[in-house]
């Protein structure tokens, strides 16, 4: 399989490389990623899972360690939950309809590293209730 071959390979490669800082986008626009590659990046400094559902949705069912930032009340100010504009965000919600949203507008407040990963529905690792 030559998805689970790029993984095994990315991986490794952030192994010995030691990168924990994904550099930034380029400014004014997010990265559309996959779920594998949101995984990845997971767990490194600075990097932050941005859950944009509703609170009854997160209850349901989150990413573990997914901060919850409903897309409704992402506006004109910072959300008080993402006080780091430099931080790396991986954000997602149910289809993926939201998580662009969002992420459009988290760039829009100026923060640096946005990165969509789309839905719950097609995150095929651990859900935490």
């Amino acid at each position: 399989n030559k998805m689970r071959l790029f993984v095994i390979l990315l991986v490794a490669f952030l192994a010995v490389a030691g990168i924990t800082d994904y550099g930034g986008n380029e400014m004014g626009r997010y990265e559309k990623i996959s779920p594998e590659e949101a995984k990845l990046m997971m767990g490194h400094d600075h990097v932050l899972v941005v859950d944009v559902r509703r609170p009854e949705e997160y209850k349901e069912g989150h990413i573990p360690g997914a901060v919850l930032v409903t897309n409704e009340t992402i506006g004109t100010t910072l959300p008080k939950e993402l006080p780091d504009k430099k931080a790396t965000l991986l954000v997602y919600c149910r289809s993926g309809v939201r998580s662009k949203q969002a992420s459009q507008k988290l760039i829009r407040l100026g923060y640096e590293k946005v990165y969509d990963f789309g839905g719950i529905i097609s995150w095929p690792y651990e859900i935490e209730k």
